[in-house]
Protein backbone atom coordinates (compact mmCIF):
# COMPACT_ATOMS: atom_id res chain seq x y z
CA UNK A 1 0.00 0.00 0.00
CA UNK A 2 3.05 2.34 0.79
CA UNK A 3 4.87 1.77 -2.17
CA UNK A 4 1.14 1.85 -4.16
CA UNK A 5 0.53 5.67 -2.79
CA UNK A 6 4.22 6.44 -3.71
CA UNK A 7 3.46 6.07 -7.04
CA UNK A 8 0.24 7.61 -6.88
CA UNK A 9 1.94 10.64 -5.41
CA UNK A 10 4.52 11.05 -7.89
CA UNK A 11 2.06 10.65 -10.93
CA UNK A 12 0.70 13.46 -9.45
CA UNK A 13 3.63 15.27 -9.16
CA UNK A 14 4.85 14.56 -12.61
CA UNK A 15 1.40 15.44 -13.52
CA UNK A 16 1.56 18.99 -12.16
CA UNK A 17 4.95 19.88 -13.73
CA UNK A 18 3.48 18.63 -16.83
CA UNK A 19 0.21 20.65 -17.11
CA UNK A 20 0.50 24.17 -17.69
CA UNK A 21 -0.42 26.79 -14.57
CA UNK A 22 -3.24 29.21 -14.95
CA UNK A 23 -2.45 32.30 -15.38
CA UNK A 24 -4.32 35.43 -14.46
CA UNK A 25 -5.02 38.08 -16.79
CA UNK A 26 -2.38 40.55 -15.76
CA UNK A 27 0.58 38.06 -15.98
CA UNK A 28 -0.76 36.72 -19.82
CA UNK A 29 -0.37 40.69 -20.15
CA UNK A 30 2.54 40.92 -18.94
CA UNK A 31 4.06 37.82 -20.79
CA UNK A 32 2.83 38.71 -24.47
CA UNK A 33 4.15 42.06 -24.26
CA UNK A 34 7.76 40.76 -22.98
CA UNK A 35 7.78 38.37 -25.71
CA UNK A 36 6.79 40.57 -28.29
CA UNK A 37 9.60 42.78 -27.42
CA UNK A 38 11.62 39.93 -27.42
CA UNK A 39 10.51 39.19 -30.82
CA UNK A 40 11.25 42.47 -32.20
CA UNK A 41 14.76 42.87 -30.67
CA UNK A 42 15.54 39.71 -32.26
CA UNK A 43 14.73 40.42 -35.86
CA UNK A 44 17.37 42.59 -35.94
CA UNK A 45 20.19 40.22 -35.01
CA UNK A 46 19.73 37.54 -37.46
CA UNK A 47 22.51 35.31 -35.23
CA UNK A 48 20.46 35.03 -32.41
CA UNK A 49 17.12 35.15 -33.94
CA UNK A 50 16.49 31.54 -34.69
CA UNK A 51 18.23 29.91 -31.75
CA UNK A 52 16.02 32.17 -29.43
CA UNK A 53 13.04 32.19 -31.92
CA UNK A 54 13.32 28.10 -31.22
CA UNK A 55 13.60 28.47 -27.45
CA UNK A 56 10.86 30.88 -27.10
CA UNK A 57 8.74 28.67 -29.58
CA UNK A 58 9.54 26.02 -26.98
CA UNK A 59 8.42 27.46 -23.80
CA UNK A 60 5.11 29.13 -25.63
CA UNK A 61 3.95 25.58 -26.81
CA UNK A 62 3.43 24.90 -22.56
CA UNK A 63 1.68 27.71 -22.29
CA UNK A 64 -2.42 28.01 -21.40
CA UNK A 65 -2.55 31.12 -23.29
CA UNK A 66 -3.56 30.82 -27.00
CA UNK A 67 -2.16 34.37 -27.52
CA UNK A 68 1.23 34.00 -26.05
CA UNK A 69 1.80 30.70 -28.10
CA UNK A 70 0.44 32.36 -31.08
CA UNK A 71 3.02 34.90 -30.94
CA UNK A 72 6.12 33.09 -30.77
CA UNK A 73 4.95 29.77 -31.63
CA UNK A 74 5.96 28.42 -35.36
CA UNK A 75 7.38 29.88 -38.37
CA UNK A 76 10.47 31.91 -37.90
CA UNK A 77 8.58 34.87 -36.48
CA UNK A 78 5.60 32.78 -35.04
CA UNK A 79 1.81 32.77 -36.72
CA UNK A 80 0.87 35.98 -34.93
CA UNK A 81 -3.13 36.42 -33.68
CA UNK A 82 -5.44 38.59 -35.06
CA UNK A 83 -5.15 41.54 -32.83
CA UNK A 84 -3.67 44.65 -34.39
CA UNK A 85 -0.71 44.53 -31.91
CA UNK A 86 0.55 41.49 -33.15
CA UNK A 87 -0.46 42.09 -37.44
CA UNK A 88 1.77 45.26 -36.87
CA UNK A 89 4.78 43.06 -35.35
CA UNK A 90 4.29 40.79 -38.23
CA UNK A 91 4.17 43.57 -41.03
CA UNK A 92 7.35 44.63 -39.20
CA UNK A 93 9.01 41.44 -39.53
CA UNK A 94 8.34 41.28 -43.19
CA UNK A 95 9.88 44.46 -43.85
CA UNK A 96 13.03 44.35 -41.54
CA UNK A 97 13.26 40.56 -43.85
CA UNK A 98 12.98 42.22 -47.38
CA UNK A 99 15.30 44.94 -46.45
CA UNK A 100 18.15 41.88 -45.78
CA UNK A 101 17.32 40.39 -48.95
CA UNK A 102 17.85 44.10 -50.43
CA UNK A 103 20.82 44.70 -48.59
CA UNK A 104 18.89 47.50 -46.50
CA UNK A 105 19.72 45.68 -43.09
CA UNK A 106 20.68 48.81 -41.32
CA UNK A 107 17.98 50.78 -42.33
CA UNK A 108 14.63 50.43 -40.07
CA UNK A 109 11.23 50.48 -41.21
CA UNK A 110 10.94 54.35 -41.46
CA UNK A 111 14.26 54.41 -43.25
CA UNK A 112 13.18 52.26 -46.58
CA UNK A 113 12.25 54.36 -49.25
CA UNK A 114 12.48 56.66 -51.40
CA UNK A 115 12.38 60.22 -50.61
CA UNK A 116 12.34 62.44 -54.03
CA UNK A 117 11.77 66.07 -54.42
CA UNK A 118 11.29 67.72 -57.51
CA UNK A 119 11.25 71.31 -58.10
CA UNK A 120 9.82 73.11 -60.93
CA UNK A 121 10.18 76.25 -62.20
CA UNK A 122 10.05 79.47 -64.73
CA UNK A 123 12.77 80.47 -63.15
CA UNK A 124 16.44 80.02 -65.46
CA UNK A 125 18.80 79.05 -62.39
CA UNK A 126 22.24 79.42 -62.74
CA UNK A 127 24.26 75.82 -63.11
CA UNK A 128 26.31 76.30 -60.38
CA UNK A 129 23.51 78.06 -58.05
CA UNK A 130 21.41 75.19 -58.89
CA UNK A 131 23.60 72.45 -58.22
CA UNK A 132 24.17 74.08 -54.48
CA UNK A 133 20.22 74.55 -54.10
CA UNK A 134 20.25 70.37 -55.05
CA UNK A 135 22.53 69.58 -52.56
CA UNK A 136 21.22 71.72 -49.58
CA UNK A 137 17.50 70.15 -50.61
CA UNK A 138 18.97 66.52 -50.49
CA UNK A 139 20.26 67.21 -47.12
CA UNK A 140 16.90 69.18 -45.75
CA UNK A 141 14.66 66.00 -47.13
CA UNK A 142 17.61 63.58 -45.14
CA UNK A 143 17.10 65.26 -42.15
CA UNK A 144 13.34 66.16 -41.88
CA UNK A 145 12.25 63.10 -42.79
CA UNK A 146 14.92 60.75 -41.08
CA UNK A 147 15.83 58.99 -44.60
CA UNK A 148 19.70 58.37 -44.95
CA UNK A 149 20.84 60.36 -47.85
CA UNK A 150 22.12 58.07 -50.11
CA UNK A 151 18.39 57.46 -51.08
CA UNK A 152 17.33 61.06 -51.66
CA UNK A 153 16.68 61.89 -55.21
CA UNK A 154 16.73 65.56 -56.42
CA UNK A 155 15.28 66.86 -59.79
CA UNK A 156 15.30 70.84 -60.56
CA UNK A 157 13.22 71.27 -63.87
CA UNK A 158 14.09 74.93 -64.52
CA UNK A 159 13.23 77.71 -67.35
CA UNK A 160 9.79 75.53 -68.00
CA UNK A 161 6.83 77.74 -69.66
CA UNK A 162 4.84 78.54 -65.81
CA UNK A 163 2.16 81.20 -65.51
CA UNK A 164 0.95 82.70 -61.47
CA UNK A 165 -2.15 83.96 -61.25
CA UNK A 166 -2.44 84.48 -65.07
CA UNK A 167 0.83 86.16 -65.11
CA UNK A 168 4.64 85.14 -66.22
CA UNK A 169 6.08 85.68 -62.70
CA UNK A 170 8.86 83.66 -60.66
CA UNK A 171 7.21 80.79 -59.40
CA UNK A 172 7.73 77.30 -58.18
CA UNK A 173 5.93 73.84 -58.43
CA UNK A 174 7.48 71.50 -56.14
CA UNK A 175 6.67 67.14 -55.32
CA UNK A 176 8.23 65.17 -52.45
CA UNK A 177 7.46 61.35 -52.63
CA UNK A 178 7.92 59.24 -49.59
CA UNK A 179 7.28 56.27 -48.06
CA UNK A 180 6.05 57.34 -44.51
CA UNK A 181 7.73 60.37 -42.95
CA UNK A 182 4.86 62.30 -44.75
CA UNK A 183 3.20 64.19 -41.44
CA UNK A 184 2.20 68.04 -40.74
CA UNK A 185 5.90 68.57 -38.50
CA UNK A 186 7.66 67.31 -41.54
CA UNK A 187 5.95 68.85 -44.84
CA UNK A 188 6.00 72.43 -42.52
CA UNK A 189 9.85 72.26 -41.85
CA UNK A 190 10.61 71.20 -45.68
CA UNK A 191 7.98 73.70 -46.84
CA UNK A 192 9.75 76.19 -44.64
CA UNK A 193 13.56 75.25 -45.79
CA UNK A 194 12.64 75.09 -49.19
CA UNK A 195 10.54 78.47 -49.92
CA UNK A 196 13.65 79.52 -47.94
CA UNK A 197 16.40 78.32 -50.35
CA UNK A 198 14.03 79.54 -53.48
CA UNK A 199 14.01 83.15 -52.70
CA UNK A 200 17.82 83.09 -53.48
CA UNK A 201 16.53 82.47 -57.95
CA UNK A 202 13.79 85.39 -56.70
CA UNK A 203 11.01 82.89 -56.23
CA UNK A 204 8.92 84.23 -52.93
CA UNK A 205 7.32 82.04 -50.93
CA UNK A 206 3.69 82.89 -52.09
CA UNK A 207 4.31 81.67 -55.34
CA UNK A 208 5.29 78.06 -54.27
CA UNK A 209 3.28 75.23 -54.33
CA UNK A 210 4.37 72.10 -52.79
CA UNK A 211 2.69 68.69 -52.95
CA UNK A 212 3.43 65.78 -49.91
CA UNK A 213 2.79 62.66 -51.20
CA UNK A 214 3.34 59.61 -49.06
CA UNK A 215 3.42 56.31 -51.14
CA UNK A 216 2.60 52.94 -50.58
CA UNK A 217 5.70 50.57 -50.58
CA UNK A 218 3.72 48.47 -53.58
CA UNK A 219 3.51 51.70 -55.44
CA UNK A 220 7.32 52.49 -55.53
CA UNK A 221 9.54 50.36 -57.78
CA UNK A 222 13.57 50.19 -57.14
CA UNK A 223 16.08 48.16 -58.41
CA UNK A 224 13.44 45.89 -60.82
CA UNK A 225 10.79 45.12 -58.13
CA UNK A 226 8.89 46.67 -55.52
CA UNK A 227 9.63 47.58 -51.59
CA UNK A 228 6.64 45.68 -50.94
CA UNK A 229 8.76 42.47 -52.38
Amino acid sequence: ETRSAEKELNKAHMHRLQTPHAMNPIQISALTVALCVVVAVASFFPSARGHNMVGMSAVASKMSSPVLRGVVGGGEFGQLSSSPRHHHLHQHATKIRFARRSGLANMDENCIGDPSLTVTTNVQMDKDKKMEFMKKASKLVSTTLGKPESYVAIAVNDGVSLIWGGEDTPAALCQLVSLGAINLDNNKKVSEGVCEMLKDFGIPGTKVYIEFRDVARENMGYDGRTFAG
